[in-house]
């Protein structure tokens, strides 16, 4: 799925940008996406949230979205359909930092061992557990976000924010009372 010229390409999740805790099951609805794929089955995604996505808001770091895309291209991975996505990211003015979206519906498979297999090699940021267990799988490189206080082992990285990811890939520091212009001088 890397396209030529995108050799870093950092995949990030949807649950790494936005705060799902309260869409009802969406974590449970996640885990058994991800065992259905495992048994060769799929279907949309969206069939089981509707409308509940109406309560969904960017974590207080998505922005540092645009830090990370100096790094490297950006791709949001996600078992939501990508017109979803697409407005989620518009709604938030996020989309202006992604290059990519990728979806299950794209690849056909939910998010899985499979999903991360038809992607390559790269980097992953993910809140999900299990996200991230199929990434390492896979060899991708994963930083695990602690956004519900858990660690995961197998993680590269277990970090507490967005930010801290940034900070971390960046080879050099950056004085944050000068804002991002400087960057682009």
């Amino acid at each position: 799925m890397a396209r030529k010229g995108e050799n870093n390409l950092i995949y990030v999740t949807i649950d790494s940008i936005f705060d799902f805790s309260k869409v009802k099951d969406w974590k449970k609805i996640n885990i058994m996406a991800s065992q259905l794929a495992c048994v060769g089955e799929y279907k949309s995604f969206n069939e089981f949230f509707k409308d509940r996505l109406l309560t969904v808001n960017p974590f207080y770091d998505s922005y540092y979205l645009e830090e990370l895309r100096y790094r490297d291209s950006l791709a949001i991975v996600s078992n939501l359909d990508h017109k979803t996505v697409e407005n989620l990211l518009s709604m938030y003015n996020l989309d202006s930092f992604i290059s990519r979206i990728i979806t299950a519906d794209m690849v056909k498979t939910f998010i899985s061992r499979i999903f991360f297999q038809k992607l390559g090699h790269g980097v992953l940021i993910t809140s999900l557990q299990h996200e991230g267990v199929f990434a390492k799988m896979n060899k991708l490189k994963v930083y695990f976000i602690k956004r519900y206080g858990e660690n995961l082992e197998v993680a590269d990285y277990n970090v507490e924010s967005l930010e801290q990811i940034a900070d971390f890939m960046s080879s050099h520091k950056i004085d944050k009372g000068l804002g991002d212009s400087h960057l682009r001088c």
